[in-house]
């Protein structure tokens, strides 16, 4: 349930419960009363499970939520080449990176290394260089990290400001340790009410959703979903699938979709034929007495660090540097200075 107002919270907490429901609180209000979730936990299950094509399918979900851009008049160039590199760089970490690294401050980090000159590139290309030709992260990120330099900045910039965004949710509100687990989902009884504050919580709920509705390939229990403001979240990129397909994975789709105008810019038009309209859901009985969950802020400290990862495996800077020619070049600009100052004193 995507809820800002905690009406629905507070319509069914208690009845859910009693009937035996685990309940998880993702709070964007007030993250020291809320669960926690990882946008990256649910994929590197999958991944980690044999499951390698559909978490690739979740990590290219979750860079387009991340690098989405609403501008029709900006280039789509620099935000497809940044989420496949975005991509790239995720899957790479789910190989590389140990399990309590795999957060989006590793991503934001591991792209960060463009800026550190490397054999005569960088440390991000040299990272990916070091992987086969048929590696799924090279793929996704070697072509971007081909492009001339000035593009190749520009797209690694266009990323970093993108994934930037969503550390500051990390570190403000619960994305950085997760104990809402939709793997839960495939086999117990879940109940999971997001309390949404503002726009910028919006693609991290898109993403929690996206990865809700993709849990459903895997398991057919009985799935209601109610989003109270569906045109409030960024764009997700299952929907019109999932709302071909609801009827027959057993799930019930409640939705609010405000302007009609609004959802078909970001949908297809006959979704709306797939959705029940005038559906309402009852809100009666309000109880104020939660139990919200007591967690403080958790920040990752926990990152994967490139630097340690070459150290490890035995990668070196072949560019050397001559001490000699190095010093006859600091000669050589001493006496040309020299040179400049006798001739203006003259």
């Amino acid at each position: 349930v995507v809820d800002s107002t905690e009406i629905y919270l507070k319509t069914y907490y208690k009845t859910l419960k009693e009937k035996g429901y685990n309940i998880k609180i993702l709070n964007f209000k007030d993250n020291e009363q809320s669960d926690l979730f990882n946008v990256l936990d649910y994929p590197y299950y999958l991944y980690k499970n044999k499951k390698k094509s559909n978490a690739i399918d979740l990590i290219n979900g979750i860079a387009n939520i991340i690098t989405y851009n609403d501008d029709e008049k900006s280039d789509p160039f620099w935000s497809i080449s940044a989420a496949n590199l975005i991509s790239g760089t995720i899957i790479a970490l789910f190989d590389d990176a140990k399990k309590e690294e795999i957060n989006l401050k590793s991503v934001y980090k591991l792209l960060n290394k463009v800026n550190e000159p490397f054999n005569n590139k960088d440390k991000l290309t040299e990272y990916f260089k070091l992987k086969d030709d048929n590696d799924q992260a090279k793929m996704h990120a070697n072509p971007i990290l081909s492009y001339p330099k000035d593009t190749r900045l520009s797209v690694v910039a266009v990323a970093n400001v993108k994934t930037s965004i969503y550390l500051r949710d990390f570190n403000n509100a619960p994305l950085g340790k997760s104990n809402i687990k939709l793997k839960d989902f495939e086999r117990e009884k879940q109940a999971l009410f997001i309390i949404n504050n503002a726009k910028s919580d919006s693609a991290i709920i898109s993403i929690l959703i996206n990865e809700l509705l993709y849990s459903r390939i895997f398991n057919n229990p009985k799935c209601n979903i109610l989003i109270s403001n569906l045109n409030s979240l960024d764009f997700i990129n299952n929907l019109d699938e999932f709302l071909q397909t609801s009827e027959h994975n057993n799930v019930t789709l409640f939705v609010n979709i405000g302007s009609k105008k609004l959802f078909s810019e970001k949908y297809k038009e006959d979704s709306l034929d797939n959705l029940e309209l005038g559906k309402t859901v009852e809100i009666k009985n309000i109880d104020e007495n939660i139990d919200y969950p007591r967690y403080k802020k958790i920040e990752a400290k926990n990152y994967f660090d490139l630097d340690k990862y070459f150290h490890d495996h035995n990668i070196v800077n072949d560019v050397k540097v001559d001490i000699d020619d190095l010093l006859n070049k600091i000669d050589y600009q001493i006496n040309e200075l020299e040179k400049m100052e006798k001739n203006s004193n003259n």
